[in-house]
């Protein structure tokens, strides 16, 4: 009997492993795929995360000082941005290994089949054997196995953006010339994305080439990528190399209303934690996979599941808010060109939480 079992490896359900393992419990760490693997993600990250989660120098493939923002009318907005490039592979294997050596029991390539509450506890069938825990974190994506085998509805295609991104072997030099040294881009334009925008994050030698629009604007995937391949600064990126590899990954556009049920607590993108306007999840992942933690630990000491309702309260005292005002205007913003040049514009001189919170007005 395991005290947690934690159901996703990626950061936040290693975080929320490693804490509760160092508390002194019993933890396991469930994931589907076999470790390390590739993760779909453009995997920039603002620099205060470095020292904040003591992220080793060989985790990092690029410094970032400056964003672009690249509108198809021909205007270019530029901010100073602080940050870095990861690959998720050895980004994830980083918290990975730390959960791990904070006594986490890691079982990779098991698939999680169903759960079902028994006799006081949690039997998680896999895909070989079962465990047992007294609490679940669901820490499994925006299409979370371990949700849906407790009854929680799918995100629908209206609150999912799909992802396609293309990895691109480049040269260090060819990306200082098409992209800049430390510089990521952003492709914004309502004729490349109805609803979402493009990106292109340069690691060493590769650059990541992605588009992302919300799945119900979508009427033939292909066709609506190839017109972001088309739009010429992208075109550029994309002749730069030769691509290595196309994958596509479905990443939330709302948080849930609820985020725990009984004992089963979630986290990450399968609690919707991503930012609606930019896609910006990392930061949320890391964040509510320690708030979980903290909470689970207490009700793990009280030995009362009640307790973990102050796992939303220590949301709504962090980052929920800001999430909750951006999804209010995020409607607004990719409404037209005129709205999200406005808000490109805003965004050049202030932080998106203080758009959202305090100067974006609905006309």
């Amino acid at each position: 009997m395991y005290d947690i079992a934690v159901v996703g490896a990626g950061p936040s359900g290693s975080v929320s492993a490693r804490l509760v393992a160092e508390a002194g419990y019993k933890v396991v760490l469930i994931d589907k795929e076999e470790i390390p693997r590739y993760k779909p993600c453009g995997g920039a990250i603002e620099l205060t995360l470095v020292p904040k989660y003591k992220i080793p120098n060989e985790v990092i493939e690029r410094g970032v000082e400056t964003i672009a923002l690249y509108h198809t009318s021909g205007k270019v907005y530029r901010r100073v941005g602080p940050g870095a490039v990861v690959w998720r592979l050895k980004f994830d294997a980083y918290f990975q290994y730390l959960a791990a050596t904070a006594g986490a029991k890691l079982m990779e390539s098991q698939a999680l089949k169903n759960v079902i509450w028994k006799n006081g506890c949690y039997r998680l069938k896999l895909r070989r054997g079962k465990v047992e825990a007294k609490i679940i974190v669901a820490a499994d994506g925006v299409n979370s196995s371990t949700l849906r085998s407790i009854g929680w509805s799918p995100f629908k295609p209206s609150e999912v953006y799909l992802t396609v991104q293309k990895e691109i072997l480049s040269s260090e030099e060819r990306i200082a010339k098409i992209i800049g040294e430390k510089t990521i881009n952003f492709y914004f334009g309502k004729d490349i994305s109805k609803f979402g925008y493009g990106w292109a994050f340069p690691k060493k030698n590769v650059i990541s080439l992605g588009w992302g629009c919300r799945l119900s604007e979508i009427t033939n995937t292909r066709k609506s990528f190839q017109k972001f391949l088309d739009y010429e600064p992208v075109s550029k990126v994309l002749s730069s190399g030769e691509t290595i590899r196309t994958a596509a990954h479905l990443v939330p556009l709302k948080s849930r209303e609820a985020f725990h049920e009984r004992g089963v607590v979630s986290v990450g993108d399968a609690a919707g934690f991503v930012d609606p306007i930019s896609g910006k999840g990392i930061p949320y992942a890391l964040e509510s996979g320690e708030l979980a933690a903290k909470t689970i630990i207490k009700v793990l000491g009280e030995e009362d599941l009640e307790g973990l309702n102050h796992y939303e309260e220590a949301l709504q005292g962090s980052f929920l808010p800001v999430l909750k005002a951006k999804y209010d205007i995020v409607f607004d913003v990719y409404k037209n060109d005129e709205n999200i040049m406005r808000y490109l514009e805003l965004w050049q001189k202030y932080r998106a939480s203080e758009i959202a919170l305090n100067l974006w007005k609905k006309k």
